[in-house]
Formats: structure tokens, C-alpha cells, sequence
């Protein structure tokens, strides 16, 4: 799942908003499976032979765990800021409708 940034602006408040608490469901699955996997690696008993191969296949999954942290964190910060601006914008027009009126 992959977030359309251009698409997304020209859609509706809502939808957009929608498409991003979708997103950010899809991306904490994701973190959720990397974190086990992560977890886990504490736990195998890892011949010396495969020690290359399988350090550098839980560092890959610890590295998405950790993207995965970092874009959820990204968008929860957007979905704050727009609802601050959204309040925002509806304290300024309340504002401006009292001063014309």
C-alpha cells in the first residue's frame, strides 16, 4: 500500500484523512511483524557458518522495524497538524464572521 502524496492533496478532507489512518494502520501491521522478528533474533542459536548471513538478515528487518517507526510517527504528526489547522481555520472564520457581522 502505497500513499498517492500528488492524488491526496487534490481529494477532500475526510478522504484524505481516511486514506492516511488507512495507511497508518497498513504501516503499524508491518511494524508489528518486524518487531517479532526482531525480537526473536535474541532467541535463535545461529551456527558460526550461517552468522554473515543471518546477522544480516535480522539487521534488515530490524532497519524496516525502524523505518516502519519513523513513517508511522511522520504521520501521526500530519494528521496533528491538520487538525490543528482545520480548528485553526474554523476559529478564524467564527473570528471573522463575528467582526462582518
Amino acid at each position: 500500500m502505497i500513499i498517492d502524496a500528488v492524488g491526496m492533496g487534490f481529494s477532500d478532507k475526510t478522504s484524505r484523512r481516511n486514506n492516511i489512518e488507512k495507511y497508518l494502520s497498513h504501516l503499524t501491521e508491518k511494524y508489528h511483524v518486524l518487531n517479532a522478528i526482531c525480537e526473536e533474533s535474541q532467541n535463535v542459536n545461529i551456527t558460526e557458518e550461517n552468522k554473515d548471513i543471518i546477522f544480516y538478515q535480522f539487521s534488515a528487518a530490524c532497519y524496516g522495524r525502524d523505518f516502519m517507526k519513523l513513517n508511522i510517527e511522520w504521520y501521526k504528526k500530519l494528521i496533528n497538524e491538520m487538525e490543528e489547522k482545520n480548528n485553526a481555520t474554523v476559529q478564524i472564520g467564527s473570528f471573522a464572521n463575528r467582526i462582518l457581522h
